[in-house]
């Protein structure tokens, strides 16, 4: 009987490891309220077509120089520090993010779609990486 309940015990311990939060996650969530600090032309990613449909975003920016990201359930303000036509890198002091362009496609005179992949990484080296869709525009 006693090695029963020491096999149910060492059996346990493992799920309560699973339901346990691990703080050093990072957690990307989409949220609907627009960022009132953008103001005027803009890019919006989503996570798919029905998040754009819907106004659910990933990430709001300014056109690259500052973007807004639900992480954690906290609304982060990133900065850019670096920028090139593909790739574009973002950071504050808990987290860096990296856009990466894989196509982009005019839709008319002043705003275009845009593919690829974001990555997040926090201060613990940790990182998370999802594709996204997008569009830029005035």
């Amino acid at each position: 009987m006693k090695t029963i309940k020491t096999l149910l015990i060492l059996l346990a311990i493992p799920l309560l490891a699973c339901t346990q939060n691990n703080s050093g996650s990072i957690k990307v969530e989409p949220f609907m309220e627009y960022p009132q600090e953008i103001d005027g032309g803009s890019c919006e990613f989503y996570l798919n077509q029905d998040d754009m449909s819907n106004n659910r975003y990933i990430m709001v920016n300014d056109f690259a120089q500052q973007t807004y990201m639900k992480i954690n359930g906290k609304m982060e303000l990133l900065l850019l520090k670096k920028y090139s036509e593909k790739k574009m890198e973002y950071s504050n002091d808990s987290y860096s993010v990296t856009i990466e362009i894989s196509s982009q496609k005019d839709t008319d005179n002043e705003s275009y779609t845009l593919k690829g992949k974001i990555s997040v990484k926090n201060t613990k080296g940790e990182t998370v990486s999802f594709p996204f869709i997008g569009q830029c525009g005035c």
